[in-house]
């Protein structure tokens, strides 16, 4: 075993970078695929896959430094002309691709069973048949059989592999890393793409433009199994009567054919030229500590908000004073602080939703492909950003609405054809932003969804009378399309049409703080849009009191707060409903939803708030608001899991706490107690 993977640190920058190759990987391919073979694109993915062997060689992980020769192997044969892409070229690879990162799970997790690699290879192997007869097979252009003259300004250094080396191949690989991230190679002998023929013994002659001293270059070439020597520097000096004679090592070991220079001039890079080579600096930072440092940042929200609390009290019992004013001007100063220092962390956890979007291409091709479709996948605001908490929730929801769009939404070609429409159906996945909030939205320019269909398929189920259907308005009945089994698919394929997937969408969203709509025209296609908030750490919320208890809700759930009389109130069907704006408005109490004892407001008059949850408005009848206030909301552990209808906690300026609603599984609570009167009556 290689004695890198007993470095922790080591080990989680070969699992980063070696995700980062397998999507360049992925992505060129599916690129090579949709826009033909391109030079740069081959020579991109080619080197993604020279990289991942040679860090893969250096970690030990030998399978995976096999299989990736093998990948490196054909791509070597696209780049030369020896062999032409074509679907077998592209699926092969692709194939190979998903091994390697399934390879890569397995060993990140610790799983001792690992995929076959031999499958993989094999297939690779199959299509490296060269189709290129005018070029001889394995015939290579030759290396040149020297450098050039050293140019001005350069340093020219030879590194021997030792008779004894194991891995030459890797050392190779290892000292080429090591000199690009000192200095800017201009040429080497051999090039080095070339490394994985390198043997051991081999010497290898680099000229390179230096970004640090020779000395730090040097020392970051200090590998075992490797002997480094300073040829020649033909650098200047930085003033005409500055040199240093005699710096060069001698090496009686060295091969007696290669000349040394017995002096040389040797000049620091100077500070402008090593910000030049560098370029911007970046530091990786654990997902933990922007946690903690965002959860310190609440606090601060939270410690401000008490002042401001205590500034107000003040002054309602002293009055006016110097002393307060400065307090006051304090806080807001303080406030403004607080709200930049927020700001800039915010931005720290933003990531471009591209981390989620790329792996989408991959599972539309072959979707595509396996139902007998054609279809161009558009992504557009890819550097649209969001919060890294909620990057992977939204993976499942973008998952189903493709998989939806393709199999039920999109047309074969030949019905497209039938229907005056392009064979080549548009599947599109965007992002964008909306004061605070991103939406995402998934559109097709397919079937589309008739609403008359999700009407009766909802009816047919059993979900709702023929009765309660007609009254729906089409916004009302398009929402059905959400519920469990409800679907409008007329045959059922392993990919989707059991009713399934799109309660999971709204579930998800809803649970995030965020909500879907559906726009569709029958024939034309379909328009599904979530809609989230930016973070679901710091959020403004309306603060609602019920009974002894302060609850509060997300200001992107509310429609409005009114107030009702209480002979307003009526009752459909068992279900309190309230005539509202020329519309039927389902109303509930929130005191008796959530069982809190002495919560009925019994004045004349109720406070009314309407939110919208799965798509539906609803009423919720409290007996206090407080207002609205920038929240910062904590998790509840585990002891309360059961408390479903409750996505959180917040702490108050003045030390209450406020219970956040979640208002996806407060709707379903709404419609269980509406169902158990239902059931109580009909046994009744």
């Amino acid at each position: 075993m290689s004695d890198f993977r007993d470095d922790p640190a080591l080990l989680e920058v070969f699992w980063q970078e070696a995700e980062e190759q397998l999507m360049w990987l992925e992505q060129g391919l599916m690129k090579i695929e949709r826009d033909g073979q391109s030079s740069e694109v081959l020579n991109d993915v080619f080197r993604a896959a020279h990289t991942l062997k040679g860090s893969s060689g250096m970690m030990g992980f030998t399978a995976l430094t096999e299989l990736t020769h093998a990948m490196e192997e054909l791509l070597d044969l696209l780049r030369q002309g020896k062999r032409s892409v074509d679907s077998d070229v592209v699926n092969a690879l692709l194939s190979s691709n998903d091994c390697l990162r399934a390879m890569l799970e397995a060993l990140k997790t610790g799983n001792e069973h690992q995929p076959d690699t031999a499958p993989a290879i094999l297939a690779l192997q199959q299509v490296s048949i060269s189709d290129n007869t005018d070029t001889p097979s394995g015939n290579t252009p030759s290396a040149p059989a020297s450098l050039p003259p050293l140019m001005d300004g350069a340093v020219r250094i030879s590194v021997t592999i030792a008779e004894d080396c194991l891995t030459p191949t890797i050392r190779a690989f290892m000292v080429f890393n090591a000199l690009k991230d000192k200095s800017v190679i201009i040429a080497s002998l051999p090039d080095e793409s070339a490394t994985e023929s390198v043997y051991a013994g081999q010497t290898i002659t680099v000229d390179i433009l230096p970004q640090t001293s020779i000395d730090e270059l040097l020392h970051s070439l200090n590998f075992s199994e490797v002997r480094v020597t300073l040829v020649e520097d033909r650098r200047q000096a930085e003033e005409a009567d500055i040199s240093t004679p005699e710096i060069i090592q001698h090496d009686e070991a060295r091969d007696t054919d290669q000349a040394v220079v017995e002096t040389t001039t040797v000049r620091e890079a100077s500070q402008t030229e090593s910000t030049h080579f560098r370029g911007l600096q970046t530091v990786r930072v654990a997902v933990e500590r922007l946690d903690t440092l965002m959860n310190l940042v609440g606090e601060l929200v939270v410690g401000r908000s008490r002042i401001e609390q205590l500034v107000n009290e003040l002054k309602q019992s002293v009055g006016e004073s110097s002393v307060i004013n400065e307090i006051r001007d304090t806080s807001v100063s303080l406030g403004q602080f607080t709200a930049d220092l927020q700001e800039q962390i915010m931005r720290i956890r933003m990531l471009p939703v591209e981390q989620v979007f790329n792996r989408f291409p991959r599972m539309v091709r072959d979707l595509s492909h396996h139902a007998g479709k054609r279809v161009n996948f558009v992504i557009t605001g890819q550097d649209t950003e969001l919060d890294r908490s909620l990057m992977e929730d939204i993976i499942d929801p973008i998952t189903h609405l493709l998989r939806n769009a393709i199999d039920h939404g999109v047309e074969m070609p030949n019905q497209r054809v039938a229907k005056g429409k392009n064979p080549e159906a548009t599947v599109t996945l965007s992002a964008k932003h909306e004061e605070n909030h991103i939406l995402i939205s998934v559109s097709d320019d397919g079937n589309g969804i008739s609403v008359e269909h999700v009407r009766q398929a909802a009816v047919s189920r059993g979900i709702i009378t023929l009765e309660a259907a007609d009254r729906l308005t089409e916004s009302e009945a398009m929402s059905l399309i959400f519920l469990p089994s409800v679907t409008t698919a007329t045959e059922v394929t392993d990919i989707s049409g059991r009713g399934v997937g799109m309660d999971v969408v709204k579930n998800n969203i809803e649970r995030l703080g965020g909500s879907v709509d559906v726009q569709s025209q029958p024939g034309n296609g379909s328009t599904i849009t979530i809609r989230l908030p930016l973070t679901l750490a710091i959020v403004q919320a309306l603060l609602v009191q019920v009974g002894n208890t302060i609850f509060a809700i997300p200001l992107s759930a509310i429609v409005e707060t009114s107030r009702c009389g209480t002979g307003m109130l009526t009752t459909i069907e068992g279900r309190s409903v309230l005539p509202f704006r020329g519309n039927v408005l389902p109303v509930a109490r929130l005191g008796e939803l959530l069982h809190i004892p002495a919560a009925i407001n019994t004045r004349n008059h109720s406070l009314l708030v309407i939110v919208k949850t799965s798509g539906q408005q609803l009423g919720l009848i409290v007996d206090g608001l407080l207002g609205s206030h920038e929240i910062v909301i904590k998790p509840l552990g585990s002891f309360f899991h059961s408390l479903n209808s409750i996505s959180g906690a917040t702490l108050l300026g003045d030390g209450r706490i406020a219970l956040v609603l979640d208002m996806g599984t407060l709707h379903q609570l709404v419609e269980s107690s509406f169902e158990a009167y239902s059931a109580s009556t009909r046994q009744g």
